[in-house]
């Protein structure tokens, strides 16, 4: 590769996947030194010298009915062989069936590369199978002091800055700082969808560091939120039904909230579940009522805005609506 006068995401943008791949191949490929400190991060038990075998790499691997980004047939060391199956999600939605299907591959080695919202979002989740989780922070650090072409070091500098930008969100979703850098030439990505996401991620950090358990961040169509499976609580007499608490950022930075919400079951035990909670009252001050849940199967019994607060503040209000969670599934 010749050094040229053009940066990686001039040609294609940051959020399409295959340009991220892309690199990655080039450089386990070409780049000796990069071989080794990717594969460490992907392969963590594994020992440098890496080696690939010429033209091994496969772009979009049918593996398990799924297609990978990449698979990557890698020998360490000590010889030990290793089946490592890439893939790429940048501001994409993370279906566990995927991962799911790439770990049940035997001898697979399943890496998740997020340099963007994605690993933002899901990295210090609980892991779903035997995936390991590497952000674009890690692959910038790993990388920092290498020789690489123009247009590779031109990627690394991209993900390193976008690292930083989300890092600053994060800072300022704990207050410890203002803001962040909201205008992004890079990236393309709104500064509210950033904003939501850190929230969501420090949230969600901070309550695991308090000792909440089965802390799941997600990405749906609407919005991103904490689904904490510690305070799913059956509803007394009901076969399925159950109350729970969510925390949730709506797309684009909006819909900042703290809820209390009821589902599964049968329509009459959904509907008992609801009457129970307005009888019951609010947690405390400051929660707005849902509606009667008529034909939907999950549906908000309570939610406190949270626009206002910080990651610790969500965090402790969220932990704080368990007992009120517990004694409503109780009746």
């Amino acid at each position: 590769m010749t050094d040229l006068d053009v940066e990686l995401f001039d040609v294609v943008p940051w959020t399409h996947g295959y340009a991220h791949s892309w690199a990655l191949r080039w450089m386990l490929e070409h780049r000796q030194v990069a071989r080794d400190a990717i594969l460490t991060l992907f392969v963590p038990d594994g020992q440098a010298p890496w080696s690939i075998g010429p033209g091994r790499i496969k772009r979009e691997a049918r593996v398990a009915g799924q297609r990978a980004d990449l698979r990557v047939p890698a020998t360490d060391g000590s010889g030990r062989e290793s089946d490592v199956i890439v893939e790429t999600k940048v501001n994409d939605r993370l279906r566990e069936e995927q991962i799911q299907a790439y770990c049940s591959e035997p001898g697979a080695r399943v890496a998740l590369y997020g340099p963007g919202l994605t690993g933002l979002l899901h990295s210090g989740c609980d892991r779903i199978a035997s995936e390991v989780w590497v952000t674009g922070r890690q692959l910038a650090t790993a990388l920092s002091d290498l020789e690489l072409p123009d247009l590779i070091r031109s990627y690394v500098s991209a993900v390193s800055a976008q690292a930083d930008r989300m890092d600053a969100a994060r800072a300022a979703a704990r207050g410890q700082n203002d803001d962040f850098d909201r205008e992004d030439d890079i990236s393309e990505v709104s500064a509210g969808e950033v904003e939501a996401v850190a929230w969501v991620a420090e949230t969600a950090a901070v309550m695991r560091a308090r000792g909440a358990k089965w802390v799941h961040t997600r990405n749906t169509a609407h919005d991103y939120g904490i689904f904490w499976g510690e305070s799913w609580v059956p509803v007394a007499g009901a076969k399925k039904t159950a109350i729970f608490i969510e925390v949730v950022a709506g797309h684009g930075g909006h819909g900042y909230v703290i809820t209390i919400k009821a589902g599964e079951g049968t329509a009459k035990d959904r509907q008992n579940a609801f009457d129970a909670a307005m009888r019951a009252g609010e947690p405390w001050d400051g929660w707005k009522k849902g509606k009667s849940p008529g034909k939907a199967t999950h549906f908000r019994l309570w939610t406190l805005t949270a626009i206002e607060m910080t990651a610790g503040e969500a965090a402790d209000a969220a932990m704080r609506a368990m007992p009120y969670v517990e004694s409503l599934g109780g009746s």
